[in-house]
């Protein structure tokens, strides 16, 4: 869930490369679906997280269907 403004902050996230995804909606727990996931992989965006590392990325959110 993001604040007010869009933003949100993930912590404690072990180092690695990730995908992430911002939908306007989703059924709770979707995301855990690879078959739902796998159209989106596009959309996702990618970042490469390092110890102690802080980002700041924008992404665009997927729109409801």
């Amino acid at each position: 869930m993001t604040d007010q403004y869009g933003r949100f902050a993930l912590q404690s996230i072990p180092p690695g490369d990730y995908r992430l995804f911002a939908w306007e909606d989703l059924e709770p727990y979707a995301y855990y679906d690879a078959d739902f996931v796998r159209p989106y992989m596009t959309a996702g965006t990618l970042i490469r997280v390092s110890e102690n590392s802080r980002q700041s990325v924008q992404i665009v959110s997927i729109p409801s269907r």
